[in-house]
């Protein structure tokens, strides 16, 4: 697929081309994990991408490099975020 010069093109066709496209000779973070564009108008673009197990290690699993683990780990308990209120 030849790529045309991004560089002259403007966010939105850029993005347009990207989920038209689905360009394999770019490298992306987005191909990586595997991110798709759903939606792409001007001024609102739609990501989603599929989450994947964590891998023993705890890391999530890439699309090119599949977990050789026939099971994954148990989820490791989250920490609790929150706020203090002064009185």
């Amino acid at each position: 697929m030849a790529t045309p010069d991004l560089n002259a093109m403007t966010g939105l066709e850029l993005m347009r081309w990207v989920q038209t496209e689905r360009p394999t000779d770019i490298p992306s973070i987005g191909r990586l994990i595997g991110m798709r564009f759903d939606e792409v108008e001007h001024g609102r673009v739609v990501v989603s991408l599929d989450t994947r197990p964590p891998t023993p290690t705890g890391r999530r699993s890439s699309p090119r490099a599949p977990s050789s683990t026939p099971a994954a780990a148990p989820p490791r308990p989250r920490a609790r975020c929150g706020t203090t209120r002064a009185s």
